[in-house]
């Protein structure tokens, strides 16, 4: 069940964890969720007590409604943020909100342009690079800390870290004056624990989110040569095809949430207390949504999934969507000759419990020259 068949595609059937984990599973999962979502947009998972949400509507219907699905199960990387319900997520996030408007993002644009300038020229006096390591990673790692206004050495050390087992002695030494944190520091709205703790989440949440969007529209750029030349042509096009890139390749595959009652979602009966794995990367490519849903257009109409929708609407969305254009448009010139090169990504997915949470690029060398 969930594996595959003798023709080599993928069998749908109840999920299978061991095609989950599989060097398969990570290189192309999409396959395997058409075959599964073909079969029923809600699943259980074989040899688990969790259900896995496969199709768009549903996906959207739970993650619309706090009332009947608890955050809960994001506590480990957000307690007072991403893992926390009603009411107390909506006074946090009240406070945060005047921090995180489109118009406040925006303003990063110029600051996001030098700090990928200065690397990029770097770079360029290399013979060749690890896209992660000397790219993506850096540039994701300084626009954090120069957004959040802390110490480059002092992120890096937090990053490090259990969120959860973070205090504010631990963050304090490393905040720099007027960044954000300094900012909510003074403001004493926010605790001092739970500031430690957005400190970790934010920097967690910026890195990996900025890094993975601009390496997997890497990918899908050299997988669609036309797409660079609209690009090169169009560069205005720009912001439109990230969303689309964002659809097909989306920050986090899997979000998570838990009944807090037996409910029936699509005629499937799930208790209480279950664990839901919500499939982000499946439903951004439900065909009852998005016509021909592998294939890149950015004239789509539909919303995308990649940065949740409901109460827990990704705060930082407008930064990482400022960010990843920003890093693109400055590369645009070199994607060329940046993606004339024989060799993929090396790819993994990083789970929690047998999730296919996050998928990762581990390697790729790339080169300027």
């Amino acid at each position: 069940m969930g594996s595959l068949s003798r023709s080599g595609q993928p069998r749908p059937g109840r999920i299978d964890l061991r095609v989950l984990a599989s060097p398969e599973f990570a290189r192309d999962p999409y396959p395997h969720y058409s075959a599964w979502r073909d079969h029923a947009h809600v699943q259980k998972v074989e040899g688990k007590s969790c259900w896995m949400i496969l199709g768009y509507d549903a996906a959207l219907c739970v993650l619309r409604d706090h009332v009947t699905y608890s955050s809960k199960p994001n506590a480990n990387v957000s307690p007072s943020l991403n893992g926390a319900d009603q009411p107390a997520h909506t006074a946090l996030r009240r406070i945060l909100q005047p921090y995180f408007t489109p118009e406040s993002q925006l303003t990063r644009r110029q600051r996001v342009g030098e700090i990928v300038r200065e690397r990029l020229e770097h770079l360029r006096r290399l013979n060749d690079f690890d896209a992660i390591a000397d790219f993506t990673s850096p540039v994701a790692h300084t626009v954090a800390c120069d957004w959040l206004g802390m110490t480059e050495q002092g992120a890096a050390v937090i990053r490090a870290r259990d969120v959860t087992s973070l205090t504010w002695r631990d963050v304090e030494d490393s905040i720099e004056p007027d960044g954000l944190m300094d900012r909510l520091a003074g403001s004493d709205a926010i605790d001092r624990q739970t500031l430690a703790e957005l400190a970790g989440f934010f920097l967690m949440a910026g890195v990996e989110t900025a890094r993975e969007v601009a390496l997997f529209s890497l990918q899908l750029l050299q997988q669609n040569p036309r797409v660079v030349t609209e690009l090169a042509a169009s560069p205005s096009r720009l912001p439109a095809f990230l969303s689309e890139f964002l659809r097909l390749e989306p920050p986090a595959h899997t979000l998570f949430r838990l009944t807090r009652s037996e409910v029936e979602l699509n005629g499937v009966r799930i208790p209480a207390g279950k664990l839901l794995w919500i499939s982000i990367a499946a439903a951004n490519r439900d065909p009852l949504v998005f016509a021909d849903p592998n294939a890149i257009d950015p004239s789509r109409k539909a919303r995308h999934l990649s940065f949740s929708v409901g109460p827990h609407f990704c705060l930082g969305s407008h930064l990482g969507q400022v960010e990843g254009e920003v890093m693109l448009s400055e590369i645009l010139p070199d994607l060329p000759r940046l993606l004339d090169r024989p060799g993929s990504p090396e790819l993994r997915f990083v789970g929690t419990d047998g999730a296919p949470s996050l998928r990762q690029v581990v390697r790729w060398r790339l080169s300027l020259r």
